[in-house]
């Protein structure tokens, strides 16, 4: 059974979606490219190369779209941040002066969103140097801030034409308050998403990448793809994944299983021919970015219990080459 689907993006009232890989353009097809200002590409959260924008607020770096906040009498922008610890950073709005646009920023540690001559501030301090998700919807009278895919506070807000959608900045003033850090996977919608839409968003991770699997009917499934490899999580009880070594047949590939997958905390990972993987390594990361195992794949079996790595959800597993490189990654679910 072959699949090709977007998995868990929500397509209703989609106005633009801006993944970051590797480039601008809008992933949504309403054709929303964004117009670079220095920012330049950086790792993403998962040290994948060149998918995410690195912004310097000293240099003046934002993206600008042509989305008009005239079209946004509702909406809910999206996306992963990471904060070098600049006060006042702006990540991302259409404020235009008092009254008019919304947007939000980090200010005294704590993420601060405004619209019109209304403001209000995120219940928890932002951390320095970490990846952290946020959501702002609107539905035409109430204001809702959610922090890694929990709503966090809300506000009566009345709504406010203001300028176009900027990106790491805002109209008012680019340069003085630009965001400094990292943004990737930004998602615009013209209504407000529900709370189970904006969880989903949070916790799919990489999986709203475009998903090509084979599924075998004996509970294994058989994956063959370049570089970045993305499973769906179902039935499945064994990952194969099968390791380009970049050397001459027969022993081009190499075979490592991971099972059971998902598990409850334990999972086994059997590296084949590990001997060929020659300063190869596998790392394993929580859905905030954050490595919670990395190992040299120096032994024939690797037995993780993952439950004692955080709460229950997605964690992904990545294969490096000895160049540093990422060439594989999937997902693991800890139910």
């Amino acid at each position: 059974m072959n699949m090709k689907t977007i998995a868990q993006i929500p397509a209703e009232g989609l106005i633009a979606y801006w993944p970051f890989n590797g480039n601008s353009s809008d992933s949504s097809g309403n054709g929303h490219y964004g117009m670079l200002h220095g920012s330049i590409l950086v790792n993403d959260r998962f040290m994948l190369k060149d998918k995410a924008y690195s912004f310097n607020h000293s240099n003046n770096d934002y993206i600008q779209t042509d989305i008009y906040d005239s079209v946004l009498a509702n909406y809910t922008a999206v996306g992963w941040f990471y904060w070098n610890g600049k006060d006042n950073s702006h990540a991302i709005g259409t404020y235009l002066e008092a009254g008019k646009g919304w947007a939000w920023k980090v200010y005294n540690n704590k993420v601060r969103f405004y619209q019109k001559n209304i403001a209000f501030n995120s219940t928890y301090d932002i951390v320095p140097m970490t990846w952290f998700h946020v959501s702002i919807s609107f539905d035409g009278s109430v204001a809702r801030l959610y922090m890694n895919g929990e709503e966090n506070s809300s506000q009566p807000v009345s709504g406010s034409t203001g300028e176009t959608l900027v990106i790491g900045a805002i109209p008012k003033y680019l340069s003085e308050f630009n965001w400094d850090g990292y943004i990737d996977e930004v998602l615009i919608y013209d209504r407000a998403l529900s709370s189970d839409e904006i969880f989903n968003l949070y916790s799919c991770g990489v999986c709203t990448q475009i998903i090509y699997d084979t599924l075998i009917v004996y509970d294994t499934i058989l994956v063959y793809d370049s570089i970045i490899v993305v499973d769906s999580i179902s039935v499945t009880d064994t990952l194969r994944i099968e390791v380009n070594l970049g050397i001459p047949q027969p022993n081009t590939f190499n075979t490592i299983k991971v099972y059971p997958n998902p598990t409850r905390n334990i999972i086994h990972i059997k590296t084949g021919n590990y001997l060929s993987m020659e300063n190869y390594s596998i790392r394993i990361i929580n859905n905030l970015g954050a490595v919670v195992f990395w190992n040299l794949c120096n032994q024939q079996e690797f037995t993780i219990d993952i439950g004692e790595f955080g709460a229950k959800g997605l964690f992904y597993l990545q294969i490096i080459n000895a160049g540093n490189q990422v060439i594989d990654t999937r997902k693991i679910l800890l139910e």
